[in-house]
């Protein structure tokens, strides 16, 4: 009868561990995980917490044609490395954010992250002076972490190079136990981390600045050391910004949408050009006045939208150099690449 009792205690304090963050179950450099890119106006249930929640993202809707992967790699691999110093990992969501950190059994520390934003380009979040602590080990339902960091952020603005000193400060919580639905699977072994920092700063000609980032990222640690689904929002806004100057939403889900934006496929009757192109695209077709249209950058972000009539050019010189993806109702999206 003991030796029954002890396995069960063996069996239970296995289940306990699966619930906790720790640096035994962070991911490793070399582990990668493929996802699909989903609908970026999608709900962050960041009021849904506690023991026992569901949160319910079985009828997402992806984007078509649109995969992302995020691979853990050795920091110094990474181009950006001479400005992250101390870093020993990062993690890399392709074409969007990479974040450098370093861990030991108590702690995971972060040295910045880099994102790619149309308007401003790459932006360096260095914290060079104090790096800033976004997990405690073990983190499980309930434990949290504040901390203030300090360092500077690098982006071009208008042309025009800027490295603003910054400082600020970071929260993170383990906020929810429960299950999470995604398209054709529910996971019930499941733990939320939520972490919001903020960045304050002053550009030229431009005035005082907040970068906010928040991350929401669902683990079922038994399965797996990578997150099931990834919900991130970076602004760059004035202070308490009620009118963000530029917000981007990041959604990424491991299973497969049984869904997708608009994807029937009339734009056989389209003749859309030049591509690639420099400055403006025009539309040709069959195409009512006033016909809406959507451009998408590669996190799904909506960067350009309005009407066009038949033969009438969309103007992109507000874009950087990359590839975005037209959406028009009832049509199948259309890779374009601005040079």
């Amino acid at each position: 009868m003991k030796r029954i009792l002890l396995t069960i205690s063996v069996l239970i304090s296995g289940i306990l561990t699966a619930q906790s963050l720790d640096l035994t179950n962070e991911a490793a450099v070399g582990d990668s995980q493929g996802y699909y890119l989903c609908d970026s106006n999608a709900v962050n249930y960041d009021l849904t917490v506690g023991d026992g929640v569901t949160w319910d993202y079985s009828t997402i809707l992806g984007v078509p044609n649109q995969t992302r992967v995020v691979d853990v790699i050795d920091a110094t691999t990474s181009t950006f490395y001479s400005d992250f110093p101390g870093a020993v990992k990062a993690t890399s969501i392709e074409n969007a954010l990479t974040t450098f950190y370093s861990s030991d059994a108590n702690e995971r520390i972060s040295q910045g992250f880099v994102f790619q934003e149309p308007s401003f380009g790459d932006v360096i979040a260095k914290w060079t002076n104090d790096a800033e602590k976004t997990h405690v080990y073990p983190m499980s339902l309930g434990t949290s972490v504040s901390d203030v960091f300090d360092g500077s952020l690098d982006f071009t603005f208008n042309g025009i190079p800027q490295t603003p000193a910054c400082n600020g400060n970071v929260y993170a919580i383990v906020d929810g136990r429960g299950t999470i639905k995604l398209p054709g699977n529910d996971y019930t072994n499941v733990i939320r981390y939520k972490m919001i920092d903020t960045a304050f700063t002053n550009v030229i000609l431009v005035g005082d600045l907040e970068v906010v980032r928040t991350q929401y990222e669902y683990y079922d640690l038994a399965a797996s050391y990578m997150p099931l689904f990834i919900h991130v929002s970076i602004k760059i806004q004035t202070p308490g910004g009620a009118n963000p100057l530029t917000e981007q939403n990041l959604v990424l889900c491991k299973d497969a949408p049984l869904q997708y934006l608009n994807t029937i496929d009339l734009t056989s009757k389209m003749k859309i050009y030049p591509i690639p192109t420099d400055d403006f695209l025009v539309i040709e077709g069959d195409l009512l006045d006033n016909t809406s249209y959507q451009i998408f950058d590669q996190t799904g972000r909506t960067v350009l939208n309005g009407n066009i009539s038949n033969g009438l050019k969309i103007d992109l010189s507000s874009l950087n150099s990359g590839t975005y993806l037209l959406q028009i109702p009832d049509s199948k999206p259309v890779t374009i690449l601005k040079k």
